[in-house]
């Protein structure tokens, strides 16, 4: 396998499993632009948008040429749309306790986000 032969690249895992760091290397191996999907679904409060909202910017993010995605599984349909574009789809099936040591070292001793980050 030959990371340059590919232009979508979706990347997928549980939450500190290294889903947004691989995207960032590979970006800067391969040029492609990474977009961390987390960063575009949570509005203020944690909020989330409407469901067609969300998937009308994924749609344009997987419409782009060339991409690297990263997201978890919880966006709902918006897999299918990164799926179907995807030319390498990467599932890091990380364990579950280096998950959770990746969510504290990211977000240090603060009990209250790192609560919201792993319920």
């Amino acid at each position: 396998m030959n990371i340059f032969d590919y232009r979508r690249i979706a990347v997928l895992g549980n939450n500190g499993s290294g889903k947004s760091y691989l995207p960032k290397k590979l970006a800067n191996a391969t040029g492609l632009p990474a977009i961390h999907l987390d960063t575009h679904f949570w509005l203020p409060n944690w909020q989330t948008p409407p469901e067609d909202e969300w998937l009308k910017k994924v749609a344009g993010f997987t419409a782009m040429d060339r991409w690297i995605i990263d997201g978890n599984v919880s966006y709902g349909e918006s897999m299918d749309l990164r799926f179907k574009r995807a030319d390498l789809i990467i599932f890091l099936d990380t364990n579950p306790l280096i998950c959770i040591a990746g969510v504290i070292k990211r977000h240090g001793k603060n009990v209250r986000t790192l609560r919201r980050t792993i319920i």
